[in-house]
């Protein structure tokens, strides 16, 4: 099989375990931010599939293949956050007027926002991790 048959297989692959998962996430009805979230990181996980299957095959623990997953995601989550901290300390004073009792830079707003805007995020990655770490290597490395 040459290399670019794969690569059509895997793609093919990929594109079917997200729509199972788009099919499942419909079932459990979650927040729609992380289920948006999660989505992302679900297709990510779903690349990695083969992978993972190999690793669980020779004996990894689902506590492994979660620390492995969850710093990818949280790096995107991390990334994002601190574009909208720079977001908002650059737009702030303009839009100060907009709000009650607050500046546009309000030390404690910015934190609160930060701290949901993680939590979601740790949640949305932590979904995925979890449910790739209960993967059955011989499932996984047939697909």
């Amino acid at each position: 099989m040459s290399g670019e048959e794969h690569l059509i297989l895997a793609i093919v692959s990929c594109k079917e375990s997200f729509r199972r998962e788009a099919v499942a996430a419909e079932r459990q009805p979650r927040g729609r931010v992380i289920d948006q979230g999660g989505r992302v990181v679900s297709f990510a996980v779903g690349l990695r599939t083969h992978e993972i299957g190999i690793r669980l095959a020779l004996g990894a623990e689902g506590g492994s293949v979660v620390r492995m997953i969850l710093p990818q995601g949280l790096r995107i989550v991390l990334a994002g956050l601190l574009i909208g901290l720079a977001g908002a300390l650059a737009i702030g004073p303009v839009l100060a007027h907009l709000t009650y009792r607050t500046g546009g830079r309000d030390p404690i707003a910015l934190l609160a926002a930060a701290a949901a805007q993680l939590t979601v995020g740790l949640l949305a990655c932590y979904f995925p991790a979890r449910r790739a770490a209960d993967l059955d290597p011989a499932t996984a490395l047939r697909s």
